[in-house]
């Protein structure tokens, strides 16, 4: 994440808050090629999913790993897709 913009830092900052506290609100509008939008949304959804079912005091180990295969599923997928590895 070194070569990020200060705005790329900042937008960044407020997607790990959004995923890792249920109060905050992801603040910005998104842009761009559907396809693109949706594995960026697909990975968000899936990283948060992820998160609150590890903070679950009833949760399980296959749900954990239910959710951690979604979650490496759609990296998969937006790598796939932007030809990149997922920043964070």
């Amino acid at each position: 994440m070194d070569n990020l913009t200060p705005v790329g830092k900042l937008f960044f900052a407020n997607l790990i808050s959004f995923i890792n506290n249920d109060g905050h609100k992801f603040i910005w509008k998104l842009k761009g090629d559907p396809e693109k939008i949706q594995a960026f949304t697909k990975v968000i959804v899936a990283i948060k999913d992820y998160q609150t079912e590890t903070k679950k005091p009833d949760t399980t180990i296959d749900k954990i790993t239910k959710k951690m295969q979604a979650k490496n599923q759609a990296i998969q997928e937006f790598e796939a897709i932007f030809g990149q590895k997922w920043p964070m």
